[in-house]
């Protein structure tokens, strides 16, 4: 009898051992698609916020700011934010285009301020190199289920520091238009120009047609600074450029035809040669209109000369003829540029000297004679 005991014993605990196996297998499965459908949720979750926070991310607002600065998004930002330069022609309109053309240039950029904090988000906005605006960012709208939000901008400073801001003074013929960056300069910023200019005057004294002059000063100028002047007949000049000084009138800068250059050359060195040389005034008076200003005032000169040092040598070291301007076939005014070198042993008199003259020249019977000069 005990040992059908035994068998029925050891039956029973083989039925128990098998009911454990089967339960500890389907609680590991079981275990194992809790963990699963736990880890699947968290990862959504995860991703889910990972998305959330990456698309309310102030980065990528800024992204989406530097990558579509233009001039029109520029000057909106301008005129709703402002901008601490305040004169000067249309002077929203010219900083956003000054701030559009570095941006086109060198491309935007942005890099978090000192101030940055994730509440307040405050970024620096480059050109290339150069920092162009300061902008801070607030909440736009509620926060999502993660707590994110998107962002827009709080406030924004345009920073004109590196900016050089000059004032521009453009002088042009009565009756030209002139423009600034392509808007029209208004008379606003004419200032009293009445023309005083002696050549002028004195070629219109010879009947010459020469037009009154008006000039502009622009407060604030920068940038490329276009500046253009077209006249009634929609002509455009070109300026003659001295810094910041713009001449449109034609009086400046043009070179002389090589034969008038020579024959103004020719008679300032007979004049300058009649000085130092002690020379006739016959001699010189062959490139002078007979009885003219400049033939008065030079016979008067060479007459009152109480002739002392004669110099051994007497070169021209420069010359130059700029500032050319013809009235008609028979007149024309320009300016005069020399310089020589006297020398005479052991006088201390040697030494450079130069010359600086605006000329009128008259033609007669084919040649040209100076008419009018004054020292400059």
């Amino acid at each position: 009898m005990s040992t059908g005991k035994k068998k029925k014993i050891s039956a029973g605990k083989r039925k128990f051992r098998r009911f454990l196996r089967i339960y500890a297998s389907i609680l590991g499965i079981a275990t194992i698609v809790v963990c699963i459908i736990v880890w699947g949720r968290l990862k959504n979750y995860q991703e889910s916020y990972d998305n959330s926070k990456s698309k309310h991310s102030p980065d990528k607002f800024m992204d989406e700011f530097v990558d579509n600065l233009d001039y029109e998004k520029i000057l909106g930002y301008v005129k709703n934010y402002g901008i601490n330069v305040e004169t000067g022609i249309n002077p929203k309109e010219n900083h956003a285009a000054y701030f559009a053309a570095c941006v086109a240039a060198d491309g935007a950029k942005y890099d978090k301020n000192d101030k940055y904090t994730s509440v307040m988000p405050v970024y620096d906005v480059y050109a290339g190199d150069t920092r162009i605006a300061v902008l801070s960012l607030k909440a736009d709208g509620k926060s999502d289920s993660f707590g994110f939000h998107d962002w827009k901008i709080r406030d924004m400073a345009f920073d004109t520091n590196e900016i050089d801001y000059e004032t521009t003074t453009v002088t042009v013929n009565e009756g030209m238009v002139l423009k600034y960056n392509g808007q029209a300069v208004g008379d606003e910023y004419k200032i009293d120009s009445t023309d005083n200019d002696a050549i002028r005057a004195k070629a219109r004294a010879l009947g010459a047609s020469v037009p009154a002059v008006e000039t502009y000063v622009i407060k604030d100028t920068f940038g490329s600074r276009n500046i253009t002047a077209t006249d009634s007949n929609g002509n455009s000049y070109t300026a003659f450029v001295d810094g910041n000084t713009y001449d449109f009138t034609g009086s400046k800068g043009t070179k002389a035809p090589e034969d008038i250059e020579q024959r103004v050359f020719d008679t300032i060195d007979s004049y300058i040669l009649t000085i130092y040389n002690h020379k006739s005034f016959d001699e010189t008076a062959t490139y002078i209109e007979y009885n003219s200003d400049a033939y008065r005032l030079i016979k008067d000169v060479l007459a009152s000369v109480i002739w002392g040092w004669t110099p051994d040598t007497v070169d021209i070291l420069e010359q130059s003829v700029t500032d050319y301007v013809a009235y008609g076939d028979n007149l024309f005014s320009c300016s005069y540029y020399g310089k020589i070198y006297k020398y005479e042993e052991g006088k201390s008199e040697s030494g450079e000297e130069t010359f600086n003259y605006r000329l009128i020249f008259k033609k007669h019977d084919g040649k040209w004679y100076l008419n009018y000069f004054i020292i400059v």
